[in-house]
């Protein structure tokens, strides 16, 4: 009898350790997870800002340059990334109006679902 006991017990211990071992398998493996998508918000944050400062070089530039058609499409195509649709569209819109049948206006209006004014 005593021997059943003690099995029984060892079972249990045995349960026990191996439960421990989950939790803190799966533990270390959360805490992976979570290390790496900080790092990935970390790189998307540092793209971010770089995409904001070349817009905002492209913004200076077409201010002095305001007739440079080329220009206005990357400022739009730029703007377009940073989520700012309404600002891509009137940066093509601008760009349009210095050239209203160019057909690389078209193709990055509709590449960038923008419609254009008419």
């Amino acid at each position: 009898m005593k021997l059943w006991k003690r099995l029984i017990h060892l079972m249990k211990v045995r349960k026990l350790e191996v439960f421990i071992f989950v939790l803190l398998t799966a533990g270390a493996v959360s805490s992976i997870k979570v290390a790496v998508e900080q790092k990935r918000i970390e790189e998307l944050q540092k793209i971010k800002i770089e995409k904001e400062a070349e817009r905002d070089k492209l913004v200076e530039m077409s201010i002095k340059y305001p007739d440079y058609r080329d220009l206005l499409y990357r400022l739009a195509v730029s703007q377009y990334e940073l989520g700012n649709d309404e600002a891509a569209k009137e940066v093509l819109n601008r760009a349009r109006y210095l050239d209203p049948n160019n057909e690389a206006l078209i193709k990055i209006a509709g590449s960038l679902n923008i419609s254009l004014s008419d």
